[in-house]
């Protein structure tokens, strides 16, 4: 892909030994074949496939990088972001004007020393210790990944939320038009919601499950209810509007009867009664200035449901990739690092996408690496030409044959 020249830039670095360009493959491809930290790095430095394959006698060590990112800024930050944004555009090439949608949500990572900006606040697996919270942006269409932005863990996610959809409307290709945005609940506000209207952007948005709004959906009269599935799950809509709004906005209501794990059928009172209901019913609420007229109930909550895809995303990014293992203790260092993270996801989601076969475009990175990347081969190299010889008993013969076949052709044109 080129993308060699990009990173060359991103640090005021001139190494007797080693480049720029060095320092941030090796550590792109040290995330890419499983190192889970990036003090693990100086375990592969002497790897001869890997060394061959990045030109080098030996890979750098760790303290390279971490010096790097130690003496980051927002300024390495944004050219971080140019590289992604670059590179994002030369994997997305189109002949003509592609709509798009956005997905946004939030995650969080939990930091174990005094890192820069790190804040006791909203942390639902380690209640208590400070953290940092990562917005997350994705196209919806193809998964790759437009921005990832750094805040103090007390960061709500509409802190920001105009700088931050700015700023990755910026990054995307300028033949893309994002068309819709589907929101996590943490983004749910008047205030979103009228900066979108006025920029004229479709949205649907997850609400928040208040006390008042349960009142509303127990109290609507069951003739309002679409039964989709049988005695499982209703959806309904109205329009609602909260104190301090100024306007009604359509809020599709779901309302699903699910088992009560709490219920005994042997179990009553002094008159005979179950002492627990057999089911409960759990309400959802969306928010969207979509008209029905375009989507009805059914498809406006099957089209929110699919946004459940960038959870996935952020959990490949977090377990494949180690997102939340933030190696250094100044905020803009983190910041460069998780740019990084999002880069070489990409990079995969990119490898899968045009080398891969259709029935493997959805593999993981654990599958990849297990399938593809950490193999026992022989590599040889004769006629200035190398050569990777596999057991002939490798599971997954015929995708590597198509891989080298795809790779042969030439540089590929990256068209959507």
């Amino acid at each position: 892909m080129g993308i060699e020249e990009d990173l060359e830039d991103v640090f005021d670095h001139t190494g007797y030994i080693y480049s720029t360009t060095d320092l941030i493959l090796s550590a792109i491809t040290g995330i890419t074949v499983g190192v889970d930290r990036l003090y693990h790095l100086n375990a592969i430095r002497n790897d001869p496939g890997l060394t061959k394959a990045l030109g080098l006698d030996q890979l750098p060590e760790e303290t390279n990088l971490r010096r790097q990112l130690t003496k980051s800024s927002s300024k390495e930050v944004e050219k971080m972001r140019q590289v992604l944004s670059t590179n994002l555009c030369r994997a997305n090439q189109a002949d003509k004007v592609v709509e798009i949608g956005l997905d946004m949500d939030l995650t969080v990572a939990t930091v174990y020393g005094k890192q820069e900006g790190a804040e006791v606040g909203y942390n639902p697996t380690k209640r208590g210790r400070p953290s940092y919270s990562i917005k997350a942006c994705f196209i919806a269409n193809n998964g790759d990944c437009v921005n990832l932005r750094l805040d103090g863990g007390k960061s709500h996610s509409k802190t920001g939320f105009k700088e931050f959809f700015k700023n990755s409307l910026s990054l995307l290709p300028p033949n893309y038009k994002v068309s819709f945005l589907r929101l996590d609940k943490g983004f749910f506000g008047e205030d979103t919601f009228e900066y979108l209207e006025k920029q004229d952007k479709r949205y649907v948005a997850a609400a928040k499950n208040t006390k008042p709004l349960r009142k509303i959906a127990s109290s609507i009269p069951d003739d309002k209810w679409e039964e989709i599935e049988k005695n499982s799950l209703y959806l309904t809509e109205i329009e609602y509007a909260y104190g301090s709004w100024e306007k009604k906005r359509r809020m599709i209501i779901k309302k699903s009867i699910l088992p009560n794990p709490d219920y005994e059928k042997d179990e009553r009172d002094i008159f005979g009664n179950p002492v627990e209901s057999p089911f409960r019913i759990e309400y959802s609420f969306y928010v969207t200035n979509i008209s029905d007229k375009e989507l009805d109930a059914l498809s406006c909550y099957r089209f929110y449901n699919n946004r459940a895809t960038v959870e996935n995303r952020i959990k490949e990014q977090k377990l494949g990739f180690n997102l939340d293992k933030l190696p250094v203790h100044n905020k803009g260092g983190n910041e460069v690092y998780i740019l990084l993270v999002a880069l070489t996801y990409n990079i995969l989601n990119w490898f899968k996408r045009f080398l891969f076969t259709r029935e493997f475009k959805s593999k993981c990175i654990k599958w990849v690496r297990m399938y593809l990347l950490n193999l026992p081969a022989i590599i040889q190299r004769k006629k200035r030409q190398y050569f990777i010889k596999f057991s002939k008993f490798h599971p997954c013969k015929e995708l590597v044959e198509f891989i080298f076949r795809e790779l042969a052709r030439g540089k590929p044109y990256y068209t959507v």
